[in-house]
């Protein structure tokens, strides 16, 4: 596309005049090849990664959408815009969705550059590494006390991502189960209910009795007494008997063969128990 043409979609946008998905009338062939282009630039520009969660992408266009990163219903006038544009995985994309991610809750007078404007890591104007990271199960999770990591996590819904990756540790019959208490686990906030979750997670691991799985519980064991510290009322966890079980002690991560597919290069490595 030429950037003249490139211009003239942008004025019809501002002008709602057009939409994304015009495939008809004297534009429509313009918008199709406009929207091919988007993903695969920004395809092969983020690495083939998420923009949100920097999961893998697959090498096919149906598994993954052309993100507005300001929703474009609410910015019809930035849907064409290079600057608010980006491709993300179908879940983060689907559980962002229409979210407000102003800092200020306020309506954007204009497409901002500034990074502070945004409340999520923004694709073009945050490092991701600074805000997110995948700690030693695999888990997406802020980086320190990053406000924006601890925002995206929650808009673009990364529990849920986190818990699928997670269950693929358990027994395949109880994949299903494993993977709605851990999604759950994440989500909730009250320490007695996260408990009650990691206790069938437990009963789970011991029943399978892989690595993989012990690591997981260890790991969620290890973000419990974290928030108990916070916490000093709540009733202590007990932890796995010592011997042969490694524990996750804040310093020294679980050594664990994991069952899951091999991370990828923004993950941390994963000692073999061998």
């Amino acid at each position: 596309m030429s950037t003249e043409q490139h211009r003239e979609i942008k004025r019809l946008a501002v002008d709602k005049a057009l939409h994304w998905s015009t495939s008809t009338g004297d534009h429509g062939s313009l918008i199709g090849k406009f929207r091919a282009e988007v993903k695969n630039h920004y395809y092969l520009w983020q690495r083939r990664r998420c923009c949100y969660c920097s999961v893998e992408l697959q090498n096919h266009k149906i598994t993954f959408d052309a993100e507005h990163i300001l929703d474009k219903a609410e910015y019809p006038e930035y849907m064409f815009d290079e600057g608010n544009l980006a491709v993300a995985c179908k879940l983060c994309n689907q559980y962002k969705s229409n979210k407000s991610i102003s800092s200020t809750g306020l309506r954007f007078s204009e497409l901002s550059k500034k990074s502070h404007d945004y409340s999520i890591v923004h694709p073009h104007l945050d490092e991701w590494s600074e805000h997110l990271q995948f700690d030693v199960i695999g888990r997406i999770v802020p980086v320190a006390e990053s406000t924006k990591g601890k925002t995206t996590v929650s808009i673009c819904g990364m529990a849920s991502l986190n818990a699928t990756r997670l269950a693929d540790q358990f027994a395949i019959e109880e994949t299903a189960e494993a993977e709605t208490a851990l999604r759950v686990f994440h989500e909730v906030v009250d320490i007695g209910r996260k408990r009650e979750f990691l206790s069938l997670l437990e009963e789970m691991a011991q029943r399978y009795g892989h690595p993989g799985a012990r690591a997981v519980v260890e790991a969620l064991r290890s973000d419990v007494q974290h928030l108990q510290l916070a916490q000093p009322s709540a009733p202590a966890v007990a932890m796995l008997p010592a011997g042969n079980e490694p524990h996750a002690n804040g310093h020294e991560p679980p050594q664990y063969e994991f069952q899951s597919q091999l991370l990828g290069p923004n993950e941390p490595p994963l000692a073999s128990s061998a």
